[in-house]
């Protein structure tokens, strides 16, 4: 599964003010970030992550730098798409700071949607209080944990016809 950028927020809604110039080079887009006082997302207010997200920026430069308005922005992003799909809304800051740590390819990003989505069935079966935080999940790699159906598949394939 392939998320662009376009299919997670639809660019054409988003208000910008008429004076305000899109970055669109990197050297721009990096300026841009250091002119509002970007230092990472651990240091980031509410308002700036929100600014970011709601940036409209036409033509922006593709990059790989994790530094780029481009990343930057992406992964804010796909956090929240992340975010809608998990199924425990505690701690946001805290999820939001590990997927910006361990989140850095739309591939990775597509796995984990994957997996949560794989993984949700067991967890809803979980009391609230038994299921990982956000920033837990995702520091424990927990994308690459088997769902509980696939391990109760493996275990019953060893013992069949056991009596």
């Amino acid at each position: 599964m392939r998320v662009s950028r376009q299919k997670l927020v639809n660019t054409e809604n988003l208000e910008q003010p008429e004076n305000v110039r899109a970055p669109r080079t990197l050297a721009e887009q990096k300026a841009w970030l250091d002119e509002r006082g970007w230092s990472g997302i651990r240091k980031a207010s509410p308002e700036l992550i929100q600014e970011i997200s709601n940036l409209k920026v036409d033509g922006i430069e593709e990059s790989t730098d994790l530094k780029s308005l481009y990343m930057v922005q992406g992964r804010i992003w796909w956090f929240e798409e992340f975010w809608a799909d998990y199924w425990l809304k505690k701690s946001r800051h805290d999820a939001l700071v590990a997927y910006f740590e361990k989140v850095t390819t739309l591939e990775t990003h597509d796995r984990i949607i994957a997996a949560v989505q794989k993984q949700t069935p067991e967890m809803m079966r979980r009391e609230p209080k038994n299921r990982p935080h956000g920033a837990t999940w995702i520091n424990g790699f927990r994308w690459n944990d088997e769902a509980e159906d696939e391990q109760e598949e493996e275990i019953g394939g060893l013992f069949k016809g056991v009596a």
